[in-house]
């Protein structure tokens, strides 16, 4: 595995890494598997295959952060208060409502699912319409749990163990802060490794 810096002008950032794998002979048939639906042999041992794979998606396509709700309507004197959710966005839709069942069905975890985007939207990476697989709350600390051992992202494992740390109370401002710290952490290292890609970038095509 090995990764190489790449220049597209007409995207925001303009500089971006890209990630080589070399597959072994014995590993061709994943490139059978279709990427829309979960793969059968998911389906077909999903207590001990579900939360590798789900991790493995979720480092690169999602995660745990903190948004705000209400406790009940402003004009009947709600107040503002933050809890976990965990996240990962797909676009086909098929693929999240499996992995929601086989959750639920295998986990006791309840997860539902929401539209990321609408087709054509622009700024974003895809054309193509996306979904979000989420849990709130409790569900989402169970994700957690179920996830650590498998995760290979460093910010998704801090997320993780911080999602844990905090359960499923209601988050004090104290709590508040752990969460935009390591979210101002994770922004600072994505402009270094921007930062890193352009360097490498002119060096090898501007010498």
């Amino acid at each position: 595995m090995h990764e190489t810096p790449r220049h597209r002008p007409d995207k925001k950032p303009n500089y971006e890494w890209n990630i080589y794998a070399t597959l072994h002979p014995k590993d061709k048939w994943t490139l059978q598997t279709p990427k829309n639906k979960t793969p059968q042999w998911i389906l077909q041992n999903p207590k001990q295959q579900l939360p590798p794979y789900l991790a493995g998606l979720t480092d690169s396509e999602g995660g745990w952060h903190i948004a705000s709700r209400l406790n009940r309507p402003l004009d009947k004197g709600g107040r503002k208060y933050y809890r976990v959710v965990y996240d990962i966005t797909n676009t086909s839709r098929e693929l999240l409502e499996q992995i929601r069942d086989l959750l639920l069905k295998h986990f006791g975890i309840r997860t539902y699912i929401v539209l990321a985007h609408k087709e054509g939207e622009k700024g974003r990476y895809s054309t193509k319409p996306a979904y979000k697989l989420r849990a709130l709350g409790n569900e989402a600390v169970e994700l957690a749990k179920l996830l650590l051992p498998y995760l290979k992202h460093p910010e998704k494992i801090e997320r993780a163990k911080l999602a844990i740390k905090h359960g499923t109370k209601t988050l004090t401002q104290e709590d508040i802060q752990e969460w935009r710290k390591l979210r101002e952490k994770g922004k600072q290292q994505t402009l270094k490794d921007i930062e890193l890609a352009k360097k490498q970038y002119q060096q090898k095509h501007n010498p």
